[in-house]
């Protein structure tokens, strides 16, 4: 799994992959509050105006090239993607793009392939009709070895 090259890899692509994501400014009606449609064909997708992304853990098993040793190796990463928008954005299109095709890293050729798999993501928006304070919205990835 990932040492320091790969580790600074994963975290660019990360920010990468959330710098280029489809997102969508949201408008509410100003009698109703409802949320307002979405029209993609003719939106513009609003960029982060920040994105940080920093490692949360690791989980460690035994080595799979290792039969007959105790060595040990990282077989999980979890990586935190914070972005934030001066405007209340929609992220579904992002993250339903990297539930259908996820990331994935192709290391040195001694190594294995390394997929950035969308956990859970939790949302901060601000109250409805208020878009001037925007959205923060955290994304949690895990970094997955792929088998050989």
């Amino acid at each position: 799994m990932p040492n320091t090259i790969n580790k600074i890899r994963i975290h660019n692509e990360l920010i990468s992959v959330t710098k280029a994501g489809a997102f969508y400014a949201v408008d509410f009606d100003n009698c109703s509050g409802a949320m307002q449609d979405v029209d993609e064909a003719v939106a513009t997708p609003v960029p982060p105006s920040s994105v940080y992304a920093n490692e949360l853990s690791a989980q460690i098993g035994d080595a799979t090239n290792y039969r007959m040793s105790y060595q040990r190796q990282r077989s999980e990463w979890t990586w935190l993607v914070k972005a934030k928008w001066s405007c209340q954005v929609t992220s579904y299109r992002f993250e339903e793009a990297l539930m259908l095709n996820p990331p994935c890293l192709v290391m040195d050729p001694d190594q294995r392939q390394v997929q950035l798999m969308l956990e859970r993501v939790q949302y901060q928006h601000s109250t409805t009709g208020q878009p001037h304070s925007g959205s923060l919205i955290e994304f949690y990835f895990n970094a997955r070895p792929l088998r050989r």
